[in-house]
């Protein structure tokens, strides 16, 4: 069930805001995402292990690994060319967020901005 509410939150997030088609898209350097919606599989597969590596009780694993997509999808909108080419070339989920991602404060605070879902 969750698998499947999951999946329709990514589902109406990629419709949301692609102006492409919605899933990976194809490219000549070997299958490296191209586009923010052709990351979401590589994101997913990057949270799918941290959350087995940190043992997530079944009920936490699908929001984790979904909190953590979106996030990387609000930072890849705002600068696509370079979360692309870093999440493309993180090896874990460590060095997607340190190396990728905005940095937030503890309040979720970016540069004095409010985390928002915007």
């Amino acid at each position: 069930m969750r698998a499947a509410a999951l999946e329709s939150v990514l589902l109406l997030f990629a419709c949301g805001h692609s102006k492409s088609p919605v899933g990976p898209q194809s490219s000549d350097d070997g299958g490296q995402a191209t586009s923010c919606e052709s990351l979401i599989r590589r994101t997913t597969e990057i949270y799918e292990r941290a959350a087995l590596d940190e043992a997530l009780v079944a009920n936490l694993h699908a929001d984790f690994v979904a909190a953590n997509l979106h996030m990387v999808m609000v930072d890849c909108h705002a600068a696509p060319a370079s979360v692309i080419a870093c999440v493309n070339a993180a090896e874990n989920a460590a060095d997607l967020e340190n190396d990728c991602l905005a940095p937030l404060d503890d309040s979720g605070e970016v540069e004095g901005t409010f985390f928002s879902t915007k």
